[in-house]
């Protein structure tokens, strides 16, 4: 940040040299953690209702938690099934194409825009939302769902590479598995150490649930199967 400040001095001729900025490695950056499918699912469970679906839609698209917490409807096209951010962390126009249990995510969403707030009906623009509003920072709840769960302590970010091993583990071409979460370049994409010891050992797809979508071209996704019956509390974020 304190680069582009001087950057944005040189260009508004506020200074007239820019020093030199080591950039620090980004090694270790990424999550250490994976999440199977059943784990995730049983991690979803004791979520808020609110973040079911923004767990999920993360976990199967390999999206970063800021960028799922602020996407909003005008980027969404379910009639042309496609969702376009007009730009992402790498500075670059990405779209995603809607198919399988992500488009059905969507749909569901679209039925809960319309909330009451104040005694007034309301239509949120976010995709996720909690009560019209944009959700903030849950991380909190997120420690006790996981906790609930039976697991060990995981971050919320470790979705996003496990997302990333399913769909090399279901044969995505390396290219399309870095463009839908938006990875720029290999090493960035390299970073997340997307084999775990059981990938080593020469295991496969461990959990029967996950699926590549049906329509190879359009949605080169995975979806994990089977939806939380059992109900909990609302809280809030």
């Amino acid at each position: 940040m304190l680069a582009s400040a001087f950057k944005l001095g040189l260009t508004r001729k506020r200074i007239t040299a820019v020093p030199t900025f080591r950039k620090l490695s980004e090694a270790g950056n990424a999550g250490q953690g994976f999440f199977e499918a059943d784990e995730v699912e049983r991690v979803i469970v004791e979520l808020p209702d609110h973040l079911r679906d923004l767990t999920r839609f993360c976990y199967l698209t390999s999206w970063r938690k800021a960028e799922a917490r602020g996407l909003k409807w005008e980027s969404v096209d379910l009639k042309g099934r496609v969702i376009t951010l007009p730009t992402s962390k790498n500075g670059k126009r990405r779209s995603l194409a809607l198919a399988g249990e992500v488009l059905e995510i969507l749909k569901r969403r679209e039925a809960a825009r319309l909330v009451e707030r104040n005694g007034e009906p309301r239509v949120s623009d976010f995709v996720f939302h909690w009560h019209g509003q944009q959700i903030v920072d849950f991380k909190r709840a997120w420690r006790t769902a996981v906790k609930d769960a039976g697991l060990p302590p995981k971050m919320f970010h470790d979705l996003r590479g496990s997302g990333i091993r399913n769909m090399v583990r279901a044969g995505v071409p390396e290219t399309v598995a870095m463009s839908i979460p938006g990875h720029r370049t290999r090493s960035t994409f390299d970073r997340y150490s997307i084999t775990s010891g059981s990938d080593q050992q020469g295991h496969g797809i461990s959990d029967g649930r996950i699926r590549r979508g049906r329509d190879r071209r359009a949605d080169p996704r995975p979806a994990a199967g089977g939806h939380p019956s059992r109900d909990r509390r609302d809280r809030s974020p």
